[in-house]
């Protein structure tokens, strides 16, 4: 319930509170929230498979950002946007994590469906060997 209202509380400061940020930290600031959207979306897979661990969220937290961060510095020294490189990456990896995370969900939802029909009465039951979707 804490980290709800920790999160409820920091939209509605971040909605209300205007920062500027500088235009030469734009593409950082741009790269580290897409990093964090990763890492964000990579915990929530593995918490819903059983398997989230913490000092592996973190460790893969900090090196997306870190790698992240890298990358944008060289491409901006270099006058080359290696920033795309990342995105994509990440993209990619946040859309890998969606589509686990949605047949999870479909799979956890569809087996509570499953449930409550046998429990009912059995007669409309679907057995696990019919295919639901």
């Amino acid at each position: 319930m804490l980290p709800l209202l920790g999160l409820i509380i920091g939209l509605i400061i971040g909605f209300f509170v205007n920062v500027d940020i500088p235009q030469v930290y734009a593409p950082y600031i741009a790269i580290l929230v897409l990093s964090m959207l990763c890492s964000l979306t990579g915990a929530a897979k593995a918490s819903l498979k059983g398997n989230f661990d913490t000092r592996s969220f973190l460790a893969g937290l900090t090196m997306n950002s870190i790698f992240a961060l890298v990358l944008t510095s060289i491409g901006e020294q270099l006058k080359i946007p290696l920033s795309y490189a990342a995105m994509f990456a990440f993209g990619y990896q946040m859309y890998c994590h969606l589509v686990v995370i949605r047949k999870l969900l479909l799979d956890y939802y569809d087996n509570k469906r499953l449930e409550k029909a046998q429990k009912e009465g059995g007669k409309d039951a679907v057995s696990e060997d019919d295919d639901i979707l």
